[in-house]
Formats: C-alpha cells, structure tokens, sequence
C-alpha cells in the first residue's frame, strides 16, 4: 500500500464517521420534535378543557348574580306595612 492509499482510507473513514454522526444529531432532533410535539399536544388539550372549566364556572357564576339581582329586586320592591 502507498502513502496514498493510507490517505484515501483516513479520508473515506474521515466521511463515514462524519456522516454518521449527522445522521445520529438528526434521528435525535427527530425524536426530539416528536416529543416536543405529543407533550404541546397535551398541554394544548390541558389549557382547552380549563379553559371549558373556566367558562363553565363562569356561566354559572353569573346565573346566581342574576337569581340574586331578582331577590333583592324583589327585597326592594316588598310593599311595606303602613304603621
């Protein structure tokens, strides 16, 4: 073998050794995307049914504001005894 052929192998090694680690640095953003992607998924679904919740509560909030606006309409209005 010649100096040569020593170099062409260091080279070629070189390259196989580089491309597998880009293909290693892209199989882990990939898996990283995944991830990051299943967990706003579930953040996204999380913040939508508080955020049903959060209506829910406030529907119901201003029902009894107004069952308690009638009350005291009701209060105000109570004819009052002559005396």
């Amino acid at each position: 073998m010649t100096l040569t052929h020593i170099l062409l192998i260091i080279i070629a090694a070189g390259i196989i050794i580089t491309s597998i680690q880009y293909e290693r640095k892209f199989i882990q953003e990939k898996k990283y995307h995944k991830y990051a992607n299943e967990k706003f998924t579930l953040y996204d679904t999380r913040i939508t049914a508080h955020k049903h919740s959060v209506n829910k509560t406030i529907k119901e909030m201003d029902e009894k504001i107004e069952a308690l606006k009638k009350s005291i309409k009701g209060i105000i209005n109570f004819p009052q005894g002559e005396g």
